[in-house]
Parts: structure tokens; C-alpha cells; sequence
């Protein structure tokens, strides 16, 4: 009897990247093709190589005890750590062929309030930040130049500190009065911008910029409101963030928010407040602003949403209780990272990262374990 010959099978989440990369090279190649007609001979141009587009995710995936760093280039994982401690990647940055990679690994403490060593990887080679006696965070990066900018926070006593670390040194953006996180940073024209929250004389959270360390009150304290997310161009500033529309404490999906996008500090609400609803991510392309976040519905149901220049389109919503936490863009391409849960219910709930790329979606994890993606970075070269 002759034996079956063994078919392939493909992973669909590894057909998505294959279909990325080869409407990249169809679409070059359609372009390069097209020329005019006519009797004379031409000297042909030279052969032009396609662009090729890299997505990068960072996040954390668990391994049935403990959550491990990670990294996903194309979908494909790449863990930082070995699992025997909690950690967290937060941001992705890529300069040529170096990948850049910030988080916290726990030392002592949960996941959830940790004392961590905040932690750059390079090429998965790990630099502290801090030395893991104090609770910390690296929550975004940036590169310029030869120049590795980080921002987040270590506490002080009791007080949570804003920080920015310029190629491993850390600078206080705050002085420890009230409790403050930097979230976001980006660099454009040699100016260092950015996005957190701060505190005033009262209970409220301020939505703030700091450009070059001088710091901006976004709102003025009359309610809680953070600046999540921060994009610059040229001379002008993005950023995206939330305020608190009702008194009531800050119940996570039963308070009431708008999103805002404020544009050198000028806020334009994309949501009416009457619901819960957090901005994200932000990036910009000509006249274009993209927006991404999620928003309740009138039932309370989560629903991930994309806004082009003030407009919604909703990603996902319903059980899957999807939370996006990043925007990326590459020529006209939208892509969107977010948590969804495997279930909605009574039992332990695990998500799974999920990538969209123009509101096509595909898994990065299965379910199996809890994972959640946070930093997003497409990669053009």
C-alpha cells in the first residue's frame, strides 16, 4: 500500500502575515509594471526592491504560573524572559536593525503593584533602569538618533514619580508633591514630548504634557482626566486621553468618560461623556488623525472603535469585551492591537491579543493562557 502523501497545513494566523507581505509585493509590483505604450525603445529603470513591512507587538503572555515579557514580530513570539518572575513589556521600538524593547520584570509583590527592575531590551538583551527595591514602570520608548528615550514611573515614599530615562539616566519629571506617570514619549525637531497625568492641591488627576521636562496642564482639575498616548509632526502635538464626566469614584467600566484628542492642547471630545469610554493610542498621517479606544454601550458592552478625523468605526464589541491599547499606521494601512476575553462569565476569564489590520483581524494567542499586548510598532524599510 502506498503511504499518503502529507499535506501542508497553514496556521491561519501565519497566512495573514503571508497575505501582508504579498499584497506588499503585488501592489509594488503592479506599480513598477505600468508604463506607456510607444514605438521607441526604452532604457529600462533599474529593478526596485518592495517595501517590507515588519509588525511588532509587545506585550506578556502567561505560562500557567507566571507571565512572561514577549515580543511578536509578524506573529511569530519571542519570549524576554524566562518565566520564573512576573514580567511585563509595555513599548517596541525599532531603528534599523535593532529592536527595542521596554517593561518591568516583578521582583517582589504581584503583577498588579509590583516592586519590578524596569528593563530595555536590545535585540533581547536585558539593561535595568532601576535595581527592583521600589515599585517602577517603563511604559513607552522612543529612538532618536543614537538616543534611547524612556518614560514612566518609580516611587518615592509614597509618591509616585514621573520619570524619563535618556539612554539609562532617569530625570524626575515630577517633584513628588502629588503622585504623576509619564505614559507616552515622542521626539520630533529635537523636542521631547510627553503624555501623563499629574495631581493638583485636590484628589483629581491632571492630563499633562511635558515638552523638553517643562510640564503643561491639559485640564484643570475638576475632574480626574489622563493623557495616554502622544504623537508629534513638525511643530505640533497629539494626544489622546480621557476625563472623568460624573463625581462618582472611578469604577472601571461604570464611570463615566469622554475621549479627548487634544492637538497643542486644544481638546476635542470624540465621545459625549454619558458612558464609560478610554482613549489609547494616536498617530497622524498628512491631515489625517487617527484615534483608537474603546467605548460602552448603552447595555455596558465594550466596543473597540477607530476614529479617522472624528468618525467611529467599531472593530469589535459585545462579549469579547475588547480593550485596544494601540494605533499604528504604514501608507494607508490602519493597523489596531487589543485584549478580547475567550469567554464572558462567572469562571477565570483569559484574553488573547488580537492584531487588526484595516478592521481585518488575527489572533496572536490562542486563549489557552492570559495575554495582553500593549505597544504596537510598524516597521517600513
Amino acid at each position: 500500500m502506498e503511504s499518503a502523501v502529507p499535506q501542508a497545513k497553514i496556521d491561519p494566523n501565519q497566512a495573514f502575515w503571508i497575505a501582508l507581505k504579498a499584497s506588499v509585493f503585488i501592489s509594488m509590483s503592479a506599480l513598477l509594471g505600468c508604463g506607456g505604450g510607444g514605438g521607441d525603445s526604452q532604457i529600462s529603470a533599474p529593478p526596485q526592491t518592495p517595501a517590507i513591512t515588519d509588525v511588532y507587538v509587545a506585550g506578556t503572555e502567561s505560562n500557567g504560573s507566571r507571565y512572561v515579557a514577549k515580543v511578536w514580530k509578524n506573529g511569530i513570539a519571542t519570549a524576554l524572559t524566562d518565566g520564573t518572575r512576573n514580567a511585563t513589556a509595555y513599548s517596541v521600538a525599532v531603528s534599523g536593525n535593532d529592536v527595542y524593547v521596554v517593561g518591568d520584570e516583578v521582583t517582589v509583590g504581584t503583577i498588579y503593584l509590583p516592586m519590578s527592575i524596569s528593563t530595555v531590551w536590545k535585540n533581547g538583551v536585558a539593561t535595568s533602569l532601576t535595581d527592583g527595591s521600589k515599585v517602577s514602570g517603563a511604559r513607552s520608548l522612543v529612538i532618536s538618533g543614537n538616543d534611547v528615550y524612556v518614560v514612566g514611573f518609580e516611587f518615592s515614599g509614597m509618591r509616585e514619580i514621573a520619570k524619563v530615562w535618556k539612554n539609562g539616566t532617569s530625570t524626575a519629571l515630577s517633584g513628588g508633591t502629588h503622585d504623576a506617570t509619564a505614559w507616552s514619549v515622542a521626539v520630533s525637531g529635537g523636542d521631547i514630548y510627553i503624555a501623563g497625568t499629574g495631581g493638583n492641591s485636590g484628589t483629581h488627576d491632571i492630563a499633562m504634557l511635558w515638552k523638553n521636562g517643562v510640564p503643561t496642564s491639559l485640564t484643570d482639575g475638576t475632574h480626574n482626566a489622563q493623557a495616554l498616548g502622544i504623537f508629534a509632526s513638525g511643530s505640533d502635538v497629539y494626544q489622546i486621553g480621557q476625563e472623568q464626566m460624573d463625581a462618582s469614584p472611578q469604577v472601571l467600566f461604570d464611570t463615566k468618560f469622554a475621549i479627548k484628542v487634544w492637538k497643542n492642547g486644544i481638546a476635542t471630545s470624540l465621545t459625549d461623556g454619558t458612558k464609560f469610554a478610554y482613549g489609547t493610542g494616536i498617530a497622524v498621517s498628512g491631515n489625517d488623525i487617527y484615534a483608537a479606544g474603546v467605548e460602552a454601550d448603552i447595555n455596558g458592552k465594550l466596543a473597540a472603535k477607530v476614529w479617522k478625523n472624528g468618525v467611529a468605526a467599531a472593530l469589535v464589541g459585545g462579549d469579547q469585551a475588547p480593550y485596544v491599547t494601540a494605533i499604528g499606521l504604514s501608507g494607508n494601512d490602519v493597523y489596531v492591537t487589543a485584549n478580547e476575553l475567550t469567554s464572558f462569565g462567572p469562571a477565570i476569564l483569559n484574553n488573547f491579543v488580537k492584531i487588526w489590520k484595516n478592521g481585518v483581524g488575527v489572533n496572536l494567542t490562542d486563549g489557552a493562557h492570559d495575554a495582553s499586548a500593549y505597544g504596537l510598532f510598524i516597521h517600513t524599510h
